[in-house]
């Protein structure tokens, strides 16, 4: 048990989320021309994902991208939240 924790179900109003936003992108294409997508949230967690596509042989690449908050209607737990 942590003490001297306080967990809260939102973010202080104070917090800048538009600087949490960046993600990036690594697409992977297969030979049937398709790609795969994964999405992650530092680029040394990306570029090491490219790298192991392309030690498989397999064309890949990179892109930046912004993820923009949007309000839901959704119940999870038994709370609403927006």
């Amino acid at each position: 048990m942590m003490t001297g924790a306080v967990v809260t179900d939102s973010l202080p109003l104070t917090t800048d989320i538009e600087t949490a936003c960046d993600a990036y992108a690594v697409l992977v294409f297969t030979p049937a021309g398709k790609y795969r997508r994964r999405v992650f949230l530092s680029l040394h967690s990306a570029t090491a994902a490219m790298q192991r596509a392309l030690v498989k042989g397999q064309p890949a690449r990179i892109v930046l991208c912004r993820l923009v908050p949007v309000t839901a209607d959704l119940e999870l737990d038994g709370r609403w939240t927006a």
